[in-house]
Parts: C-alpha cells; structure tokens; sequence
C-alpha cells in the first residue's frame, strides 16, 4: 500500500520573520531619520510637536495594518496546512480501508475460483457421459453459463485487489486501442459518438493487452451509461513529460514519462461526493440489477498493479474526465508474447505430478487427465510432491498450484528441476498470490493456466506445453 505523500513544507514562518525584521529596522530608521529630519526643516516648536504627534499616530495605524494582514496571511497558510493534513489522514485511512476490502475480496475470490474448477469440471465430465437426447444436458449447460459468469465476477474481484495474475508486454497503446475500437462501438452503443484521437509516435508501456482491454471496455460502458440518452465520448492517448511534483492528495503521477490514456464524456457528470467514492467496490449510482460497482475499481486495481495513476474530475452536467497515466516502458528486451493456442490433441500417455492443496480440485484434474489416457500422480502439498516424485523416478509434467501450503509452486519446481532435468512445468492459480512468486514465473515465461478452468482448457495446455520444444 502507498503511503499519501507528506504535505510539503510552508515557509509561512520564515517569511514572516523577514518581514518583521525588515519591518523593525525600516520603523526604527523612520524615527530616527524622521525626528531628526523634523527639528532640522520645523523652527516653530509647536507645529513641530503636531507634526510628531501626527507622525506618531501614523506610524501606530500603519503598524497595526501591517499585522493585521500578517496575522490574515498566517492564519489562512496555517488554515491551508491543516485542510492538507486532513486530506492526507483521509487518504491515508481510504487507502488502508481498500487494502483491507482488496485482501477480503482477493481470498474470497481465490476460494470461489477453487470451487469453480470443481463445478465446471464434474459439470462438463457429467455431460460427455450423457447422450445427446438426454434433455437434462440443457440444464448442465446452463449451470456451465452460470459459472462461468461467476468466473467473470472473480476475475473483477481480483483485477480490483490487484492479485489477478498479469502478463505484460511492451505494449504499443495506440495499437491496443485501435485493435479494440469495434469492441468499444459496440459497447457504448449507437446513440454515443465515439471518437479516437491518437497521437503519432506513441511511447510503450508494459502491460497486460487483455487487463487493458478490460480498463477500455469498464471506461467505455461508465461513459455509456452516463449518457443514456446519447452523447460523445473521446478516447485519446499521447505522451506526456511530467516535471513538476504534484500537490498533496493529487491522484496525478510523479515526476517522468507517461504515456496518458484520456476518456473525456459529455454526460451527467458526479458531484464531489460521488466522485471520492467511485473506486471503491460495490459503489454504484446505478437502479438495482443494472450494475456491480466493480468496474471502475477494477480499472483502479488494473492500472495501480501495471505501476500507473488514474486521475478524475467531473462536475454535475458537465461530463467526466478520466485521465490513466502509465510509465514509458525502458526495457531493452521485449517480453516474449506467448504463442497462439492451436487445435490441439487432447490425450497423451505421459505422466503428470499434480500438486494442489484443495483436494476437491486434486480429484477433478486427475479424473480429467485420466479419463484421456494420462499417468497421473498426486500430492496436496510441497513435502508430499516430493516424496511422490521421488517414487515415481520419472515423470514428464508437474502441474502445481502456485500456492502451496507453507512454500510456493515456483520452489517445487526450482527443487524437482535439479533432479528431473527434463521435467515440462504448467502452472495454475486462482490469484497472483505474492508479487514476487508472479515475477519468477514471468520472467521465465512459463506457462500459466488461470483458474477456474474447464477440463477442455486444462487439456489443450498439457498437450500444448508437452508437446513445445524445451528451452
């Protein structure tokens, strides 16, 4: 969690006793020249003495104006200093209440993607076994459909919490949003223009092209909606050299390169407390059934997790403002873009360790993998994989969870590898888990396979990984 940045220092305080020394020597030279001045041009002593005393009076109102503004100055900078700090308690504390909910929401959202392996795989086991006559594979096809809606619904509870598993490449932005303009179209309508303004040269950014087609889309559908009776909608991106820190509890980014993503909508806009609730989960304006309050802090947990900022501004009747800044990608290397999936066989004679520490998933992968001729050995934990390993002598595949209990996937297969030289590695989880364990897999590129997953899919991505060519 990032903490809010400080408010910076005033200079009130120092700027005031300048001046207030400045001031003392200025008034002190005032009297001093002054009398003098008096005695030397007056000769008659009694208009001397008015003259002092009209100087006297003078010099006591223009003083007592001085401090007045002085004290009006320092009261409003203190007054300044304290909306600042509130500002940042607020933020400090919204923060530690997103952190929370994203940590409630990437668990539960974990264990229901367990459950929906177990549902999508016995549900899609059971309708092969039936004939085609049979009128009850209507319903398991539904309770298919339904899952995997659910899956859509934890896929944006993790995107929130920023524990969905990422796999960014150097990305060309303009390209990206081209290649998504009749995705876009069809989703805001007929009755919104949509235009793309693009600028040329477009620095790349390193993310995820399937978590940035899910922002445009969550963008595009906010702004349709806020324009039900027809509007515009601008989508643009250019590049952008920011300088200057930004204020405290500014959501802009920090000094350097961005590429900035910008949707403009001409709808009905939000006030000042709508606007301060938007990327929190579950918040909506929207009539009851119409909406789950996820999309725009999935667009939050997206772009946070790639190492960007979202800013907003909006007033009632004057539209919306997004603005998505994300960091000029530096890399030397392009990350290798994984391979298209093919039609694959889906059988195979070879053994495959599974490794999984729900026993419910254990059970569904292994009925799969059998059920089209594959060797399978279990274990449902770290030390029981490799004492299975260790028995079988041999195997072609390990197929572990990266979550294990008390270690993780890419430990047992760095330990496995040492022994097994030749071992093929898949993949799976429910989450991105520990930021470090997704980096390790990434930065070999390994293959991942997202839960929850169908049988079909489990199988296509054995086949495919043992039948690609080693490193």
């Amino acid at each position: 969690m990032t903490e809010p940045a400080e408010p910076r220092r005033d200079e009130t305080g120092f700027l005031a006793y300048r001046i207030v020394g400045l001031y003392a020597l200025f008034g002190g030279l005032w009297i001093l020249l002054s009398d003098r001045l008096l005695w030397a041009l007056v000769t008659d002593k009694s208009w001397n003495q008015d003259l002092q005393t009209y100087k006297g009076w003078f010099y006591v109102a223009v003083t007592a104006v001085f401090l007045y503004l002085l004290i009006r100055q320092a009261l409003a900078r203190l007054k300044r200093l304290e909306e600042a700090r509130l500002s940042a308690e607020l933020k400090f504390l919204q923060a530690q209440k997103m952190e929370l909910i994203g940590r409630l929401a990437s668990g539960v959202a974990h264990d229901f993607n367990n459950v929906l392996t177990a549902i999508m795989g016995l549900t899609q086991m059971t309708v092969e076994t039936m004939p085609e006559s049979d009128s009850r594979r209507a319903d398991l096809d539904d309770i298919l459909k339904f899952s995997e809606r659910a899956a859509a619904l934890t896929g944006q509870l993790l995107a929130f919490s920023r524990n969905q598993f990422s796999q960014p490449r150097p990305l060309d932005l303009g390209a990206q949003i081209k290649g998504s303009e009749k995705m876009l179209r069809r989703a805001v309508g007929e009755t919104v223009e949509m235009e793309l303004q693009l600028a040329p040269g477009l620095w790349r950014v390193l993310a995820d092209p399937c978590q940035t087609d899910q922002v445009l889309l969550n963008l595009a559908v906010n702004a349709r909606d806020s324009m039900p009776k027809g509007g515009r909608l601008c989508i643009s991106a250019a590049n952008i050299l920011i300088e200057k820190t930004p204020a405290a509890g500014a959501a802009e980014a920090p000094p350097g390169e961005y590429v900035i993503l910008t949707a403009r909508d001409n709808g009905c806009g939000m006030d000042q407390a709508t606007l301060a609730r938007i990327y929190e989960p579950f918040f909506t304006t929207k009539e009851l059934g119409k909406g789950t309050g996820l999309g725009l802090s999935v667009v939050h947990g997206i772009v946070e997790q790639a190492g960007g900022r979202v800013a907003a501004e909006s007033r009632p009747g004057e539209g919306t403002v997004f603005r998505i800044y994300l960091p000029k990608y530096s890399g030397m290397a392009p990350v290798t873009a994984p391979a298209p999936v093919k039609e694959l066989s889906a059988g195979g004679k070879e053994t495959i360790l599974l490794v999984d520490n729900q026993p419910e998933i254990l059970q569904v992968m292994r009925r799969v993998l059998e059920g089209h001729g594959y060797a399978v050995l279990c274990a449902g934990s770290y030390e029981e994989a490799l004492s299975r390993a260790a028995a079988a002598g041999r195997f072609e595949l390990l197929v572990t969870d990266t979550v294990l209990t008390g270690r993780n996937g890419p430990d047992l297969a760095d330990k496995l590898e040492a022994s097994y030289p030749g071992m093929k590695l898949l993949f799976v989880s429910g989450h991105a888990g520990d930021p470090a364990v997704q980096d390790r897999i990434l930065t070999r590129n390994l293959p991942f396979l997202a839960k929850p997953f169908t049988p079909e899919a489990l199988l296509i991505k054995v086949r495919q990984v043992l039948d690609a060519a080693s490193a």
